[in-house]
């Protein structure tokens, strides 16, 4: 089986904007990392709470094993995490904390 991949051209330009993205990436995986520790920290039951977080993951993992297998468009993968984060996080809910920046 051979794959065809499209030849990109490296430039300084794209690779600084890749690196941003990249930034941009992974401090949003801190704020979500935070948010899912400071849940599981105020829950009652820590076995559950850790239990449901596990299930959760591997749900994500097998949704992207899916969206992947079956070639879907960005657009469908937004969707989808979308409805997932809706799912988790009942309207009302707070899970993440603002602070002012003075």
């Amino acid at each position: 089986m051979q794959i065809h991949s499209p030849t990109v051209l490296a430039t300084h330009h794209r690779a600084a904007e890749l690196d941003r993205l990249g930034d941009e990436i992974a401090e949003l995986s801190a704020h979500l990392d935070a948010a899912t520790a400071r849940l599981l920290e105020q829950s009652r039951d820590g076995i559950k709470a850790y239990s449901i977080n596990i299930v959760g993951s591997l749900v994500g993992v097998l949704l992207y094993t899916g969206l992947s297998l079956l070639y879907q468009p960005p657009a469908i993968w937004f969707v989808a995490a979308g409805a997932m984060l809706l799912a988790a996080f009942p309207a009302g809910r707070r899970i993440f904390q603002t602070t002012r920046v003075r």
